[in-house]
């Protein structure tokens, strides 16, 4: 995943840092409950992104080589100045058809374009997780693993901290079980910048597609209990959709 090119578009959108560094956004009736910023890659490339009930889409039905987007991520422009785990649920409508990597994104910093990145690669044949850090024209893999039991038809929720030096990706099942996790030590860590998701494809791909159910970004995993309670209700709301459409 070309992580540096996509990271590099923040310039084009975000200018200063506003609101509370903490949200949660579980997209509930599909409306957004943060302030978004997307953008494609390359710059004018064709995309679309839209809402749906408890999530977000970001898709592109154009092939690469006629004006199609290689790539698309969104960021919410509140400034992490301190550790920071980011958390995504990724395909919640338990689509087939998804791009090959979707991620989330931290400390991402809005002048240089660097940050970091945890992604998932749907793919039935090789599916992997990997942390990688973006160094401006420069994208190095910290970590990288297997992903146990993978379904193409199944949603996942990433898991992301970045604390001091540390950094950890973890994915789960939809039922918050842990399938994974890979460590990373990065001597010359990112210590602020902005979270968000992204969804890349191949260049060979037809079309780019790219689905999220709630997303969340806190200071530290101290403050995770305010993410479990958005998860429980973000659950108890599909649950409820579910049963009253049977």
């Amino acid at each position: 995943m070309k992580r540096r090119c996509l990271l590099s578009l923040v310039l084009l959108f975000v200018t200063s840092p506003v609101g509370h560094a903490m949200w949660v956004d579980t997209f509930a009736g599909g409306a957004p409950q943060q302030t978004w910023v997307y953008a494609a890659l390359p710059n004018e490339a064709t995309y679309t992104q839209s809402y749906f009930s408890d999530g977000v889409q970001m898709e592109s039905t154009v092939p690469v080589g006629t004006g199609g987007a290689v790539a698309v991520f969104g960021v919410v422009p509140d400034m992490f100045d301190s550790n920071v785990r980011v958390r995504a649920v990724v395909n919640p409508n338990n689509v087939s058809n998804l791009s090959r990597n979707l991620g989330v994104l931290a400390h991402m910093n809005p002048t240089t374009g660097d940050g970091y990145s945890f992604t998932v690669k749907y793919d039935e044949t090789d599916p992997t997780i990997d942390i990688s850090k973006i160094e401006g024209a420069a994208d190095d893999n910290l970590g990288h693993a297997d992903v146990p039991g993978f379904s193409m038809t199944k949603s996942y929720i990433l898991e992301l901290d970045v604390i001091g030096t540390h950094l950890t990706g973890r994915i789960y099942d939809s039922n918050e079980n842990l399938l994974t996790t890979i460590s990373a030590i990065d001597n010359d860590p990112y210590t602020s910048g902005y979270a968000g998701i992204a969804t890349q494809r191949e260049l060979t791909d037809a079309t780019l597609l790219g689905m999220f159910g709630m997303v969340s970004a806190i200071p530290e995993p101290s403050s995770f209990l305010l993410v479990v309670l958005a998860v429980l209700a973000w659950s108890l709301h599909r649950r409820n959709r579910t049963w009253m459409s049977a």
